[in-house]
Formats: structure tokens, sequence, C-alpha cells
């Protein structure tokens, strides 16, 4: 319990310094959604526009798939996901195809960029008082994608060495003990690991900063 205790706190320490070190570029930022902790002033998040897609889910309980483009006082405007079925799957389909056969394409970002405008055409303006909240995954974050690596790394070690050593401890010493303590330190990287997977940003608890 100790060791799953003192493992708990190196990973969400590594989570908030990464966390922190991010805030610390906001006011450098442009062409990005800034939110500000209600209760917390000085604590900030960027979003940057245009960017990467988000999981946006209204009062309603609806959810839409969307990349965030631009905004006012009052709305998000936002290209929306849709490969409905139909012509339009089947022209979208057709889309994909010739952009992976384009020889012209040298950076996975470029293709990604691309990519997204043909899966999100939709253009859409959002109220914002429609919104309940957006869901970030932590992967598509520059700053977050180490802190995640360190987990991903983590887990993979302890199921690739941990496990076959914590069995042929307890084999060797005939007690449960080591491979408890293994099976414990997963299933506690695994639970961290979910937990720092997205960031959430309730409407309610987050304000817009209007530049």
């Amino acid at each position: 319990m100790v060791r799953l205790t003192i493992l708990f706190f190196i990973f969400f320490h590594t989570f908030y310094s990464f966390e922190c070190s991010a805030q610390k570029e906001i006011e450098l930022s442009q062409d990005s959604l800034i939110f500000q902790l209600k209760n917390k002033k000085d604590k900030f998040f960027r979003l940057p526009l245009n960017d990467y897609s988000v999981i946006l889910k209204t009062n309603e309980g609806k959810k839409k798939r969307v990349i965030i483009t631009s905004y006012t006082d009052t709305t998000l405007l936002a290209r929306v996901y849709s490969y409905n079925k139909g012509e339009e799957r089947d022209r979208k389909r057709n889309d994909l195809a010739r952009l992976d056969s384009d020889t012209s394409i040298k950076f996975a970002h470029q293709y990604d960029s691309l990519a997204n405008l043909i899966l999100y055409s939709d253009v859409e303006t959002i109220p914002l008082r429609e919104i309940n909240k957006i869901k970030i995954s932590n992967r598509d974050r520059k700053e977050m994608k180490r802190a995640l690596s360190i987990t991903d790394w983590t887990a993979a070690s302890i199921l690739v060495v941990g496990f076959p050593s914590g069995l042929l401890l307890s084999s060797i010493t005939q007690s449960f003990g080591p491979y408890m303590i293994w099976n414990a330190l997963a299933i506690g990287i695994v639970t961290v690991g979910t937990i720092i997977e997205n960031k959430i940003i309730r409407f309610d608890k987050w304000d817009i900063v209007y530049q």
C-alpha cells in the first residue's frame, strides 16, 4: 500500500509539473481559446484553435466531435465530424484514398490537416450557453505527451518485466506477496493513466478569457 501511494504521488506530481509548465505559455499563445478557472484566477488552460479535435457535450447530453476554429463572446465556430452513410461516406472515402496516394505529402501533420478538412467538413455555430463541457485528449496536447509516454512506458515495463519477476519471486519465497505488489502497481498505473488521459473543461467551472 505504501509503495502504491508513492507511485500515485510520483505520477500526479509528474502530471502537475507538465500542467504548470504549460500554463506558463499562456501569455505567449496566439490563435487559442483561453480558459480561466472561476475559483482560482491564476489557473488557465489553452486550447489551440483549428488544431486537434475535441468532444463537445451540450446541456441536453448530446456529444459532438469538433475542431474549434474561432469564437465570439457568445458562440464557438467549429468544424464538425461528419461521415454519414450513403453518398457522403462514399465521397469522403474516395477523397481519403486520393489523399493516401498523394506522394507530395511528406509530413504526418500535413496529412492529418488535409484529412481533417475532409472528415470535419460541416461548419457549425454553437452558442456557449448550450455547452456543458469540452473533453480534450491529453495525447493531442504537445505539453502532455511526455507525461503520458512515461505512464505508458512504465505500464509496459511492469507487464514485460514486473509480472514475470513477481511470479518468480513468489515461487521462490512460496508467498504471493511479490506478485500481489506488482499486481497492485499495475492496477495503480492503469488507474493513473485513465485519470490523466483527458482534460475536462466544464463551463460551470471555467470562464473564457477574451483577448
